[in-house]
């Protein structure tokens, strides 16, 4: 849960011990996370947000600040764990096996124990998260464009090997013989990963989004389908609509759809695919047009929960005093994709 920067009183349902004590800083610009009281130079009001937990930072794919360290808050630490910590954060590609352990006097069950008692996580969900989120937050500090270099194509490769690895995590927990088909597809503004059933398209999410390995894992859990690299007829018409949305030539996707969602949810994601190509409508206004002025909060929630962007429009989603807020794919996306349309709705 996301706490009001006005308000950072912790709400939050973990039931973790880091969970119930502390809140932390997370930084946008530079996707790192910080103890409340950090002096870390790059905090202002205008980039950051608390999160109620370390875990859900972790999810939400921050990273650990290096100069307040976070993974070390708990005075319950012992010396041999900081150590290991310490090791994994300053290399968080290297292998740790049970041997490796032992040079720090630990016992794989006694790390595992700890990690799910202090993080809300196990030992190799967090390395598997650390790794991750530092290597999207390079991408995204070096302002990696996906689309005109092929190193940089090699680049985000790399990223969707580490997605890889998320994917197979996934599917050795899902036996189910049912298969959700993946793809790449670039854009002008980066690449994306899109999955869809024999019913429809439903996961279009760009490469470098930090929740893009916590999403792929939901729809996985939601079709009980194992996730796979492959081609489908879905992506051929996708493909196409995308193209002519970017040259400017589309205001309306026909591309079927399998939304997956509770029936809020899906209710919220249809009323935004009525929002007019080249329109912005605030949230209240959302809510009003769906019959529940009252329910902005669930409103805005059920927004964020969506998982195909650009088909079902929350970019055209503005604050009450016309800010762009929040956007999963970057507020920069949101506003390329806010004037493509402003400049192109009278051209069809």
């Amino acid at each position: 849960m996301t706490i009001n920067v006005s308000n950072p009183m912790l709400n939050s349902t973990d039931d973790n011990h880091l969970a119930q004590q502390t809140a932390f800083y997370c930084l946008t610009p530079s996707g790192i996370f910080c103890q409340t009281d950090c002096q870390c130079s790059q905090r202002t009001h205008k980039h950051h947000k608390y999160l109620a937990s370390y875990s859900l930072a972790m999810r939400k794919g921050y990273r650990p600040c290096q100069l307040c360290r976070p993974y070390l808050i708990t005075n319950e630490i012992a010396s041999s764990m900081a150590e290991l910590l310490e090791q994994l954060h300053q290399s968080p590609k290297q292998s740790m096996t049970t041997s490796d352990l032992s040079l720090f006097g630990l016992t794989l069950p006694q790390v595992q124990h700890w990690f799910k008692n202090h993080y809300g996580l196990t030992f190799s969900n967090y390395r598997k998260l650390l790794s991750i989120n530092n290597h999207f937050n390079q991408c995204q500090q070096d302002h990696i464009d996906f689309n005109t270099s092929d190193n940089n194509h090699a680049t985000i490769l790399d990223s969707i090997e580490l997605l890889q690895q998320c994917i197979t995590n996934t599917n050795i927990t899902n036996t189910s013989p049912n298969q959700l088909p993946l793809t790449r597809i670039k854009t002008p503004i980066g690449e994306l990963i899109a999955a869809t059933t024999t019913r429809g398209i439903c996961l279009l999410e760009f490469a470098d989004q930090r929740s893009i390995s916590t999403q792929l894992n939901a729809i996985s859990h939601y079709f009980n389908a194992r996730l796979v690299w492959e081609e489908n007829p879905n992506f051929t018409l996708l493909r196409q609509q995308l193209n002519a949305y970017f040259s400017g030539n589309l205001t309306q996707f026909t591309v079927n759809l399998d939304l997956a969602g509770t029936p809020f949810q899906q209710t919220v994601w249809q009323q935004l695919r009525q929002i007019t190509y080249g329109q912005c409508i605030t949230y209240q206004q959302q809510a009003q047009a769906m019959g529940h002025p009252k329910a902005v909060r669930a409103v805005a929630t059920a927004n964020g929960m969506n998982r195909i962007s650009i088909i079902i429009p929350c970019h055209r989603i503005i604050g009450s005093n016309g800010s762009l807020t929040g956007y999963a794919g970057g507020v920069w996306r949101k506003q390329y994709l806010l004037d493509l349309e402003q400049q192109n709705k009278f051209k069809i």
